[in-house]
């Protein structure tokens, strides 16, 4: 997934899709959550409609499970996901995607897009509340977009907060 979503092309898509909303052209997306009884489920599904000449269109569908319990209990992670996605035009499925990779990508791209465009002009500090690994991406790449004097990272979880301090 690296190789084929480089974070320069998932920046410009992430603009893109931003400066798409903000100028009321939103994409066509619907959503949904489930309780279970240790946890919750959420869909999340968008059309990204072939344009006038061309390539085809598509519909990404990403079903995320999220259980709290997970890493002390079953020694799995809090969410676990998978995205699909299909050929907008036939309905074929044409991949079946981890959804985690895909997700800290994303969330990384968001957040430098967000400090390049929303951020005062001098500011000189990053802070990111949370050192899991969305946050903690998403931190290296906002200060990528915006060079900063200092970073702040507060944390409930002394561990995530070590892992973070290593990287």
């Amino acid at each position: 997934m690296r190789r084929l979503l480089d974070m320069v092309a998932c920046l410009a898509a992430v603009e893109r899709a931003f400066g798409d909303v903000a100028a009321d052209r939103p994409i066509p997306s619907a959503m949904l959550g489930l309780s279970a009884d240790e946890g919750s489920f959420h869909v999340k599904a968008a059309l990204m409609a072939r344009q006038p000449g061309g390539a085809r269109g598509y519909v990404a569908v990403k079903v995320n499970a999220n259980f709290p319990g997970n890493p002390n209990r079953h020694q799995l992670p809090t969410i676990q996901g998978m995205l699909l996605l299909f050929d907008a035009g036939t309905g074929a499925p044409l991949a079946v995607m981890d959804s985690s990779a895909i997700t800290i990508r994303r969330t990384a791209a968001a957040t430098a897009v967000a400090a390049r465009h929303l951020a005062l002009a001098d500011a000189r500090t990053v802070t990111v509340v949370g050192c899991g690994a969305r946050p903690l991406r998403s931190r290296l790449r906002a200060m990528r977009a915006r060079p900063s004097a200092s970073t702040s990272v507060p944390s409930v979880s002394s561990r995530e907060l070590r892992a973070a301090a290593r990287s």
